[in-house]
């Protein structure tokens, strides 16, 4: 499970880059790509009950949105895809795992 991102390191930060913040520290390997388990990894973290479905959903349109479809997530498709959302566990609440 990935930990939070500490309000510390987003205090002051613009939406885009604490998107970036954000995409570095789920990149749990550094390969400028986020795999599937890494992002696994932080769903369950944020919420423990999301199906297996729900998060591989999640995932399959993060991927689509960029268009490739690779199985990957690269930075821009993550940016793309976080951008269009409302609310993102990164927003300024404190830690990520707090609630909007």
């Amino acid at each position: 499970m990935i930990s939070p991102l500490p309000y510390h390191r987003t205090r002051g930060k613009s939406r885009l880059e604490m998107l970036h913040l954000a995409f570095d520290h789920l990149d749990l390997d550094g390969s400028g790509d986020l795999a599937r388990h890494e992002v696994v990894g932080f769903c369950r973290g944020m919420n423990p009950e999301a199906s297996e479905e729900e998060v591989r959903e999640m995932f399959r349109a993060m991927d689509e949105e960029g268009g490739d479809d690779d199985g990957r997530i690269d930075r821009e498709e993550y940016i793309q895809a976080r951008s269009i959302v409302h609310w993102s566990p990164y927003d300024r609440v404190g830690v990520v795992n707090a609630d909007p």
